[in-house]
């Protein structure tokens, strides 16, 4: 119920604020808003699955989503962001490996 709820609102605001910007009250360029802003949606499914006591993959969300924004935002320093985006692949095997031996999880 409640992941209806927040899904809803979502789709809600993002209606509107697509509506302001096709009228022309607010000038809003869709194209670089996603393209900085995407891991939000990461985020929100992360925080999402952790009301669900989903801990390990709504963590793993909230990770990369929170990462992936740092990096968007230009939060990290460059050899920092190097770095991670060689080897933020490893995460996704240690999750994908954790996912598929222990069930409880």
């Amino acid at each position: 119920m409640m992941g209806r709820v927040v899904t809803g609102a979502i789709l809600v605001l993002a209606g509107l604020l697509l509506i302001i910007a096709n009228l022309g009250v607010l000038h809003l360029d869709s194209g670089r808003l996603l393209n900085t802003w995407w891991p939000l949606g990461l985020v929100l499914l992360g925080s999402l699955l952790m009301t669900m006591k989903i801990y390990f993959l709504g963590g793993a969300l909230l990770f990369y989503g929170l990462l992936f924004l740092a990096i968007k935002l230009d939060l990290l320093q460059a050899h920092v962001v190097h770095a991670l985006m060689v080897w933020w692949p490893l995460g996704l095997l240690v999750i994908g490996t954790v996912l598929i031996v222990n069930r409880r999880v």
